[in-house]
């Protein structure tokens, strides 16, 4: 009996998985952290963009960008191009939306959102009309503003005149 309690106090730890070595784990330097998540139109789908936070003081970075059929196709698409930091999705705070991709139908992108672990349901989400997402993504922000920022404050103006 003796031998059993010892042996499962010994494999206790490596069931919860804090010390198992996980190719999964990923120091916080090495992470692109995602704020704001821009979806257009694309002739093979959909077209996804997006905005990482940038350390203080520092240039916000262009988005990153990629197309697929559906939504998991369009993020391995920019996984792949983005192979020295791995994307963390768990920060999102805004779904930045083209016009056509509205027009067209969201049934894929709004599903996906609400099935996925990472994404908040809680997230505003903004319009772009006469253009697209990512033209916004890349066209908006200077010095140490970038979308994100500027989404933000548009949504608390918007808060403020509501109430």
């Amino acid at each position: 009996m003796k031998k059993r309690t010892v042996a499962a106090l010994l494999l206790i730890p490596l069931l919860t998985g804090c010390a198992a070595p996980s190719a999964e784990r990923r120091e916080v330097e090495q992470l692109r952290v995602i704020q704001t998540l821009g979806a257009d139109y694309a002739p093979e789908g959909l077209r996804l963009s997006l905005a990482a936070a940038a350390p203080p003081g520092a240039e916000p970075e262009p988005c990153l960008s990629g197309s697929g059929r559906n939504f998991s196709a369009a993020l391995e698409q920019i996984r792949a191009r983005s192979v020295e930091e791995e994307l963390f999705t768990g920060h999102v705070r805004a779904l930045l939306l083209g016009e056509e991709a509205a027009v067209r139908g969201l049934d894929d992108l709004l599903g996906t959102v609400c099935r996925s672990a990472d994404l908040r349901l809680d997230m505003p989400l903004f319009l772009v009309r006469g253009g697209t997402a990512e033209e916004l993504m890349n066209g908006v922000g200077s010095g140490e503003r970038g979308v994100t920022e500027i989404l933000e404050a548009a949504q608390l103006r918007a808060e403020r005149q509501r109430g």
